[in-house]
C-alpha cells in the first residue's frame, strides 16, 4: 500500500511537472504565434468624437426621412433637476409610436431620467391625460484614452472615463430596464400636449421624437436587394480585427472593460495584468449597447465572428441587438442568440440555421454596435411583472386583514373578506405555468433549471388552494419570506432581465473564410494555474501587502495603509500615481491593511506607517490616548482646510485633550425608508417628529406591520444608535470636566425615556433581524436605517423599484424646528507622531479629502466596479457632485447632514456605552423603573471612569492632578478663527 501511494505521489508529481513546462513553453510561443499571424489586420479607431457624431446625426437623419414620425422641436432647451418643459404636437395617423429623443446629458456619468406626461385635446378645450410615463436616458460615455496606462506594478489600468455632452439621439427606455425597446405607446388622430420633468442630472432637450414602429426586412430580402453584387472582390482582403475592450463609445458608464484572467483571450501574461475583454457582469442589462469603428478597405459580403464567453445563464442564450451603422441591416440581427459557454471562451460566427451570415460592407469606415436585449424572454417578463404586482397586492390585503395576531386554531371564510382572492391565485398559478410552457417550447429542456421557479411558486399556489380556509397562514408561502412566491418571481425576473456576455474580440472578414486565431490550449491553461499557484506562494501575486520587504522599498516613500479592500487600493494608487504624483513630486506606496489590530501592534512595536486610512472613527483617540499619532491642529491650515468641505462635527470623536487627532474620510447616514405604496394605501402621513411616529404605530400594528429603529438591530445598543435619543433631547452623556457621566440629567433622561417608551409603551419590535427584508416584504413598512440598507434597496430590491422612498429621520419638535440630530462619522485617516514625512503626509490627506480627488476617485470607483462600490464621501461639495444618487435622494441626505452630532470620546467611553445598553435592557426586557436603572449604571460608569483617569494621570490619591481638556469642536472653530 505504501508502495503504491509513494508511486502515486510521483506520478502526479511527473504529470504536474510535464503540464508545467510543456505549458511554458506553449505560452511563451503563443504570443510570438500571434503576433506573427499575417493574416489579420488591426482596425484603427477613428476620431471619437467625430464617429460619435457622425453616428448620431445618422440617426437623426433616419428618423426625419420618414414622413410618419413626428418631431417636437424644444430648440435645444436646457432643463434642471426637477424642472419641466411643455410643448404641443399632432398626430396624423393613428398608431403604435415609439418614443425617442435628441439631448445632451450634462456633468453626470449616471444615466438621464425624465418623467413624461402626454395630454389628448378634448372638444371642449380642455385636456385629457393619456399617459404618465417614466423613463430612462442612455448617458453615453467615452474613456479618456485607450492607450492604457501602467501603474507601478506593470499592470495595465482601466482609465477615467468622460460623460459624451454633445448631441445624442437615442430611445427612451422604461425606467424599470425590463428590455431594450422604447417606451411605446398607442396614439389616436388629434392634438396633444407633452410635459417632460427631469429627475436626474441637467439636460438639454433639442427633440422628442414619436417615430411609427416598423419592421425590418428578413435575412432573405436583404439578399434578394443585394443580387448581383460582386461577392468575391474582398477575397483578398485580409481578416479585420477589432479589440472590443477598446470602443469607441458605450451607452453607460457601468459597461467596463478589464482583465480576464485566460489564455484563450488577447493580450494575456501570466504575471501581469493586462486589459483584454469586455466584463462579462457588466456588460448585462438591457438598453446597454457598445460600439466600435472598423475601416473595409475592399467592398464586398463579410461575415462577423467574435471570442466571446457567456458563463452566469446556465443552460439558456443570452440576446444582443447588432447593427451596422446604426441600423440592423435585417430582422435576424435582433435578438440574436449567444449560447451558454460555460467558464470556456468561444469563437463564433454570426449564422442562420447553421450557415453564415453574409453583410455587405461598402469602402470606408463603419460602426459596428452589440446591444442588449432580453430576447424571447420579453413577453414573459411583462407577464411576470403584473403577475408580481397581483401577489405583493393580495400580500398586503392578507396582512391588513389579518393583522399579525393568527390564532393557530382559526379557520378563515376568506371569500367573505377578499371575494376575489382564491380566483386571482388560481389565475397566476395558470399563468405561471403557461409561460413556464412557453419557454421550454422556445429554449428546450435545458432551460428547465434557469426558468424552475415558475413550477414551483404554480405548484406552492396549488398547495395552497387545497385550504383556503387557511389562506392567512400561507403569507410567508405567497409574499413575506425567502422563498415565497412573491420572492421567487421577483428572483426570475431579474435571472431572465440579467443578459451578461463577455467579448474579447470581434473579427470582420470575406465571407466564405473562417477564422483561425492561436490561443490558449490545455497545457497552457494548466500552465497558467500553476504558475499563479507558484506567485501566490512566493507572495509575489498581492503588490499592495504591508508585509514588504525594507529592501523593496523606497526611504523617500510616504507609506501610506489602507483599510479597504484591494479593488479600492488599486484605484486610490492609480490615482495618486497619475495625479497627486505629478502635481508634488511626492512618492506615495499604498498597502492594504488586512486588519485594523495591526496598527495598533505597529504603533506597540514602532513600526508604524506615515498615515493610515479607512479605521474605525474610535480608533484615532485610543491612539492618540497613547501617544501614537499627530495632532493635526499643529498644521496651520488645518481648520480653514477641513471647514470648507466637511461638518466638522463629525471631527468630534477625534478630540483628545486640545488636539484633533483625526480627518473624516467617509461618513454615512440615517434616513427615514418607507413603502410608498404601503402608506398610500393605509393613507397614512410620513412622520416628522417621534409624536408623529407614535400617532401611526396603532394604525401599523392594527394592520401587522411595525416601525423599526436601528437599536432592534442587536442587543448591544451602541453609542450610534443611543446617542441620537440623548441630543435631541438636549442631553449629553460626561459632566463639564469629564470627571464623572451625566447621564442622569433631566435632558438625556427625557432621551434614555424616549428611547425606551418606544418599545416597553408603543410596541415597536425589540429586535429585527434583517430590516432589508422586513422592509421589501412589508411587514416593517418604515424605519430609520443606514447607507448600506440605502445600497441594498438600490441595488438588489428589483421587485419593489420605485415603490420605497427616503425622509429626513425622525425628530423632536422644539423651538419652531425639528432637531434631527444622528451620529454620521464613518472611516477616519490619521498621521502618525513617528512619521519623519509629516509636512508631507499631509500634503497627500489634503490631495486625498478635496473635492476634485473624491469626486474623482468615486466616478473612477463605479464606473470600474458599478454602483456597489458606491463611495460615501465625507466631503459635502464632492457628494453634492456625484451623480449616482438621484437628486430627490441626495437633497435628502444633505439635510439630514444637516444635523450631524458626534459622540465625544473619552477613556472609559466603552464603559458608558456598555451601560447605557444596560440601561435599554432593564428597562424594555425587565420592565425596570427607568431611573433605578439609570441609577445602578452611573455608579458602574462613574466607578470606571475613576479607574481609566488614574491609569491616565488625570486623577492621583482621589485628587485631580490634571485637568481634562473636554472641549468641544466648536470651541476648536471659534467664529473669527477660520476664514
Amino acid at each position: 500500500m505504501r508502495k503504491f501511494i509513494y508511486w502515486t505521489i510521483i506520478a502526479a508529481l511527473a504529470v504536474v511537472l510535464v503540464v508545467y513546462f510543456v505549458g511554458y513553453f506553449q505560452y511563451k510561443n503563443l504570443d510570438k504565434l500571434q503576433s506573427e499571424s499575417t493574416n489579420y489586420s488591426q482596425s484603427n479607431i477613428a476620431s471619437t468624437d467625430d464617429s460619435i457624431a457622425q453616428y448620431f446625426d445618422t440617426e437623426l437623419s433616419y428618423f426625419k426621412a420618414n414622413s410618419d414620425n413626428v418631431f417636437i422641436d424644444f430648440n435645444g432647451n436646457t432643463i434642471e433637476t426637477n424642472a419641466s418643459i411643455v410643448d404641443d404636437f399632432q398626430i396624423e395617423n393613428n398608431g403604435i409610436y415609439e418614443i425617442y429623443m435628441a439631448y445632451k446629458v450634462l456633468n453626470s456619468l449616471n444615466y438621464g431620467s425624465v418623467s413624461l406626461q402626454i395630454d389628448q385635446l378634448q372638444d371642449n378645450g380642455t385636456y385629457k391625460q393619456l399617459y404618465v410615463l417614466e423613463g430612462r436616458l442612455n448617458n453615453y460615455s467615452t474613456y479618456k484614452t485607450l492607450n492604457f496606462q501602467f501603474d507601478r506594478y506593470e499592470n495595465e489600468v482601466v482609465p477615467e472615463q468622460n460623460g459624451y455632452e454633445e448631441l445624442t439621439v437615442d430611445k427612451v427606455l422604461p425606467a424599470d430596464r425590463l428590455s431594450a425597446e422604447p417606451i411605446t405607446i398607442q396614439l389616436p388622430k388629434g392634438n396633444f400636449r407633452v410635459s417632460i420633468k427631469n429627475n436626474s442630472s441637467t439636460l438639454v432637450i433639442y427633440n422628442v421624437i414619436f417615430a411609427r414602429k416598423g419592421q425590418l426586412r428578413t435575412y432573405a430580402d436583404y439578399l434578394n436587394e443585394f443580387e448581383g453584387k460582386d461577392s468575391s472582390s474582398n477575397q483578398s482582403e485580409k481578416v479585420i480585427m477589432v479589440d472590443a475592450e477598446k470602443p469607441v463609445t458605450k451607452s453607460d458608464f457601468l459597461i467596463n472593460i478589464g482583465y480576464v484572467s485566460s489564455s484563450s483571450v488577447r493580450p494575456f501574461q501570466v504575471n501581469k495584468r493586462r486589459i483584454n475583454a469586455i466584463l462579462e457582469s457588466t456588460f448585462n442589462l438591457p438598453g446597454q449597447k457598445i460600439l466600435w469603428t472598423f475601416y473595409v478597405d475592399n467592398p464586398g459580403f463579410y461575415s462577423i465572428s467574435l471570442n466571446y464567453k457567456q458563463s452566469e445563464n446556465k443552460g439558456v442564450p443570452v440576446y444582443r441587438n447588432i447593427e451596422i451603422d446604426g441600423q440592423s441591416p435585417f430582422a435576424e440581427l435582433q435578438d440574436y442568440p449567444f449560447d451558454y459557454t460555460g467558464q470556456f471562451w468561444r469563437l463564433a460566427t454570426l449564422s442562420l440555421n447553421g450557415n453564415p451570415m453574409k453583410l455587405w460592407l461598402e469602402k470606408g469606415w463603419h460602426i459596428l454596435s452589440f446591444e442588449v436585449d432580453t430576447g424571447v424572454y420579453k413577453s414573459a417578463i411583462l407577464e411576470l411583472q403584473r403577475i408580481l404586482k397581483q401577489i405583493q397586492d393580495i400580500g398586503i390585503s392578507i396582512r391588513m386583514l389579518v393583522g399579525h395576531n393568527l390564532d393557530p386554531n382559526r379557520t378563515w371564510n376568506i371569500e367573505q373578506y377578499l371575494p376575489t382572492v382564491l380566483v386571482d391565485l388560481q389565475n397566476i398559478s395558470d399563468k405561471l405555468m403557461t409561460q413556464y410552457n412557453l419557454l421550454i417550447e422556445k429554449l428546450g429542456v435545458g432551460a428547465t433549471g434557469h426558468i424552475s421557479d415558475l413550477k414551483v411558486a404554480a405548484s406552492t399556489i396549488d398547495k395552497i388552494l387545497k385550504e383556503p380556509e387557511r389562506l392567512p397562514f400561507y403569507l410567508d408561502s405567497i409574499s413575506e419570506g425567502d422563498s415565497s412566491i412573491a420572492q421567487r418571481v421577483s428572483n426570475l425576473i431579474t435571472a431572465l432581465r440579467s443578459q451578461p456576455m463577455g467579448i474579447d474580440e470581434i473579427y470582420i472578414h470575406p465571407a466564405g473564410t473562417t477564422v483561425d486565431v492561436p490561443h490558449g490550449s490545455f497545457m497552457v491553461a494548466g500552465f497558467v494555474e500553476l504558475e499563479k499557484l507558484r506567485l501566490s506562494l512566493m507572495n509575489q501575486t498581492d503588490p499592495y501587502s504591508t508585509y514588504v520587504k525594507k529592501s523593496d522599498s523606497k526611504s523617500s516613500e510616504l507609506t501610506v495603509w489602507v483599510n479597504r479592500p484591494v479593488q479600492l487600493v488599486e484605484t486610490m494608487q492609480y490615482l495618486v500615481d497619475t495625479d497627486f504624483y505629478e502635481k508634488t513630486r511626492i512618492d506615495v506606496r499604498l498597502s492594504t491593511m488586512p486588519s485594523e489590530q495591526k496598527v495598533i501592534f505597529s504603533a506597540a512595536a514602532k513600526t508604524t506607517p506615515d498615515v493610515a486610512l479607512g479605521l474605525s472613527n474610535w480608533l484615532p483617540y485610543e491612539l492618540a490616548l497613547r501617544g501614537a499619532v499627530t495632532d493635526l491642529l499643529q498644521f496651520p491650515d488645518f481648520k480653514e482646510y477641513i471647514s470648507k468641505d466637511y461638518n466638522i462635527q463629525t471631527l468630534t470623536p477625534f478630540i483628545y485633550e486640545d488636539g484633533i487627532y483625526g480627518v473624516t474620510e467617509t461618513q454615512g447616514f440615517y434616513v427615514l425608508f418607507y413603502r410608498k405604496d404601503i402608506f398610500q394605501r393605509l393613507n397614512l402621513p410620513v412622520p416628522q417628529t417621534w409624536d408623529d411616529v407614535k400617532l401611526i404605530l396603532p394604525e401599523l400594528q392594527r394592520r401587522g406591520m411595525n416601525f423599526y429603529i436601528p437599536l432592534s438591530a442587536s442587543s448591544q445598543k451602541y453609542f450610534h444608535v443611543t446617542a441620537p435619543f440623548i441630543f435631541q433631547n438636549g442631553g449629553t452623556l460626561y459632566s463639564k470636566d469629564g470627571m464623572s457621566t451625566a447621564i442622569n440629567s433631566e435632558e438625556t433622561l427625557k432621551g434614555l425615556e424616549l428611547m425606551t417608551d418606544l418599545y416597553s409603551i408603543y410596541g415597536v419590535p425589540e429586535y429585527v433581524a434583517n430590516f432589508y427584508n422586513e422592509f421589501r416584504y412589508g411587514r416593517i413598512p418604515i424605519g430609520v436605517a443606514d447607507f448600506g440598507t440605502y445600497l441594498l434597496l438600490t441595488n438588489a430590491a428589483d421587485e419593489i423599484y420605485g415603490l420605497w422612498d427616503i425622509a429626513p429621520s425622525p425628530g423632536i419638535y422644539k423651538d419652531g424646528e425639528i432637531l434631527r440630530y444622528q451620529v454620521a462619522s464613518d472611516r477616519a485617516g490619521v498621521i502618525f507622531k513617528d512619521s519623519t514625512k509629516k509636512e508631507e503626509a499631509w500634503e497627500f490627506l489634503k490631495w486625498w479629502l478635496s473635492k476634485d480627488t473624491q469626486v474623482k476617485f468615486s466616478n473612477t470607483l463605479v464606473s470600474r466596479y458599478g454602483p456597489d462600490y458606491l463611495w460615501n464621501t465625507a466631503n459635502i461639495s464632492a457628494f453634492k457632485e456625484i451623480t449616482f444618487i438621484p437628486e430627490s435622494h441626495k437633497s435628502v441626505i444633505l439635510e439630514q447632514w444637516r444635523w450631524i452630532k458626534e459622540v465625544q470620546r473619552h477613556p472609559a467611553s466603552y464603559m458608558t456605552e456598555r451601560e447605557i445598553s444596560n440601561v435599554w435592557n432593564r428597562v424594555v426586557l425587565q420592565g425596570e423603573n427607568l431611573r433605578v436603572a439609570v441609577d445602578k449604571s452611573i455608579k458602574i460608569i462613574n466607578r470606571e471612569m475613576e479607574r481609566k483617569l488614574i491609569e491616565f494621570g488625570y486623577l492621583k490619591g482621589g485628587k485631580i492632578v490634571k485637568k481634562m481638556q473636554f472641549r468641544s469642536i466648536e470651541d476648536f472653530f471659534k467664529e473669527g478663527e477660520v476664514k
